[in-house]
């Protein structure tokens, strides 16, 4: 360590510092009572998007418990809905769900991709990514999902609302129009 090198007492620099500075200046404007209130917002409307999405029985939270703002979901597809019972597959180690989990990792990645060049693209609601590889079971099966992780601070209850009933619709018309010509 030396102080001649600034490597050695700053901030790592092989990175621009634009996100740091915004960071710091959003600190200093929000304070950390503003930070607090919108994080706290953000994790109280990811509970709400789990308890809506888990009221469909064509939907599987993944990260039920979790108390970040992320939601993680999977899609059934119109076939295996009478499995919902299955919902365990996310914890059990049990190699005869290998099929059906790939069956709805196939189908949850095929809806996605659909989704983001039908309607995503055009800017037309709400957006979300998908995750390959959330999550690897004792079994070696990985398991596949979407991923909604509101960032906004003025994001509220129904932005959430609109946001599952615009992913459910679109989930209908693709069981309608693409998955059941597959």
């Amino acid at each position: 360590f030396s102080f001649t090198s600034p490597a050695d007492f700053t901030l790592e620099t092989s990175r621009p510092g634009g996100a740091a500075l915004a960071a710091l200046a959003s600190l200093h404007t929000l304070g950390i009572d503003g930070y607090r209130r919108n994080l706290a917002n953000l994790v109280e409307l990811s509970l709400l998007t789990k308890k809506l999405l888990s009221n469909y029985n064509d939907v599987i939270v993944c990260n039920k418990d979790s108390l970040g703002y992320v939601t993680m979901f999977g899609l059934y597809p119109p076939e295996l809905k009478k499995y919902q019972s299955k919902l365990s597959i996310f914890t059990k180690n049990n190699k005869e769900l290998k099929g059906f989990i790939e069956i709805v990792n196939k189908y949850t990645k095929d809806f996605f991709s659909w989704d983001y060049r039908d309607r995503m693209l055009n800017n037309l609601g709400v957006e979300y990514s998908f995750s390959s590889g959330y999550m690897d079971l004792l079994n070696g099966v990985k398991i596949s999902a979407a991923k909604l992780y509101p960032v906004s601070p003025h994001l509220n209850k129904s932005h959430i609302e609109r946001a599952v009933k615009i992913i459910m619709k679109q989930k209908m018309l693709f069981d309608r129009k693409i998955w059941k010509k597959k």
